[in-house]
């Protein structure tokens, strides 16, 4: 923070608003991580001044998604909520599909957070398509994850299993445990509200060999 500040102060700076938005878009991410969510909020709104000042929409875009998550980690839902719709259309606008898979899946994240489960597996199935064309697989794969729970939270379980599975698979191909084992939590979540315990119970304990192989490693 205090390396950030001092580029940030840097009197030699004061109008290269090109250069000072991706530093205050740092300061915002490192106070994201300690957990200060006003000033991370304060920094990525200095931020997205800048990238709007010199009319870098796709930053702009990314800004209002950090600043998206911290809204998420305050519990404030509904406003995460409208922060992912605005960066999905500037990103949109600005013709940069990562920047919009993204925005996409974290208005997912967020509309699921408020028990819209339809609303969120559309916009999870609209991520899942998005970050499959740009050869995104882990990206595709969580959304998967995803789908799968806001499906159970709508109460198809059978479309939930489903997802999880294609997490699973995608999981596999990649060999991303970390991704493995939330696609097995999420199957076994699935068919256990179907009502099948011991295939549910095969499948939990298959999830827990992939945190011991990351812990090992």
């Amino acid at each position: 923070l205090g390396a950030f500040d001092t580029v940030r102060t840097d009197k030699r700076l004061t109008a290269a608003r090109g250069r000072l938005a991706p530093v205050a878009q740092s300061i915002g991410e490192v106070h994201f991580r300690l957990g200060n969510l006003d000033a991370a909020r304060a920094s990525y709104e200095e931020s997205r001044g800048h990238f709007e000042a010199v009319r870098d929409l796709p930053n702009v875009g990314r800004v209002l998604q950090g600043l998206a998550l911290t809204e998420l980690a305050a519990a404030r839902f509904p406003i995460a909520e409208d922060l992912y719709k605005r960066s999905s259309g500037i990103c949109t606008k600005a013709d940069d599909p990562d920047c919009a898979a993204r925005a996409v899946a974290g208005l997912a994240y967020a509309q699921s957070a408020q028990d819209k489960f339809w609303d969120a597996a559309a916009s999870y199935r609209q991520a899942i398509e998005a970050f499959k064309a740009l050869g995104l697989r882990e990206e595709m794969a969580r959304s998967e994850i995803g789908l799968s729970e806001a499906l159970a939270g709508a109460g198809d379980h059978a479309g939930a299993i489903e997802a999880a599975m294609g997490a699973h698979r995608e999981a596999g191909g990649i060999e991303n445990d970390d991704v493995l084992w939330r696609a097995l939590t999420a199957e076994a979540r699935a068919i256990r509200r179907l009502g099948d315990r011991p295939r549910a119970l095969r499948v939990g304990r298959g999830a827990i060999g992939a945190p011991h192989r990351t812990e090992a490693a």
